[in-house]
């Protein structure tokens, strides 16, 4: 099953376009972020957990529905994906270097859609990926042609 990962600065329009997508019939998966502070309002606690637990709590939801879109043989749109989510929890809490690098590998295989608020900005979180793997520039080589939904 294709999995396209939108992602992009902040208010690049990730969350517009999927939305667009969904609304064309296509199969999405919204941001974590989002669902986590609204539960967390719903539930009259503070907008955001701690950094760490959010982190953590982003990165879980995140390779869930990964993993639970499998099952489909229809193309998938996720609003943000895994990596930003490792970037996350790296940044809050650097994880031991094999440890990042599976978590890499493993989830860096879907295409991506980078949408650019501002240049040369992808996830606030690369800068401490890309100091403690070398992996400059991994959005950008899963970009391929942006725009472009057949891969």
């Amino acid at each position: 099953m294709p999995r396209v990962i939108v992602t992009g600065g902040p208010g690049a329009g990730e969350t517009t376009l999927v939305s667009h997508l969904a609304a064309a019939g296509y199969a999405t998966v919204h941001d974590s972020a989002r669902a986590i502070i609204a539960e967390t309002l719903a539930r009259g606690l503070s907008r955001r957990p701690e950094p760490q637990e959010f982190a953590r709590e982003i990165l879980r939801r995140d390779i869930d529905s990964y993993h639970r879109c499998a099952e489909t043989g229809d193309w998938v749109f996720f609003d943000r994906g895994v990596i930003e989510g490792i970037a996350m929890v790296h940044e809050t809490a650097p994880l031991p270097l094999g440890d990042l690098q599976n978590l890499l590998s493993a989830y860096t295989k879907s295409p991506a859609f980078w949408r650019r608020s501002e240049p040369h900005t992808c996830c606030r979180h690369w800068p401490r990926v890309e100091a403690d793997t070398g992996a400059a520039g991994l959005c950008a080589h899963r970009v391929g042609s942006p725009g472009s939904l057949t891969g």
